[in-house]
């Protein structure tokens, strides 16, 4: 039982990984880019939790990094007054 949950699990984390899309910068201002890649580096990812926000190609972390990016546009600057 204990090994095929294991390999069910692995067989998940493959298929994850498979599906991931390349994290890509989205922001014209390269200064809120660098802004939003400093604070991805601090945050982890919460489908692949041994790997910061930043690093993570899960689509879940697409979308907390596109979160991120339109906070910090509009105005919210610290990790304290995101949402996340």
């Amino acid at each position: 039982m204990k090994r095929a949950l294991a390999q069910l699990v692995l067989v998940c984390c493959v298929l994850l990984t498979a599906a991931a899309k390349d994290a890509q910068p989205m922001a014209d201002d390269p200064e809120l880019e660098k802004r939003v890649t400093n604070l991805s580096q601090e945050l982890r990812c919460l489908v692949c939790q041994n790997e910061t926000l930043a690093d993570s190609r899960a689509d879940l972390a697409d979308d907390l990094r596109r979160t991120i990016r339109e906070q910090m546009r509009a105005g919210k600057a610290t990790k304290r007054s995101l949402p996340i």
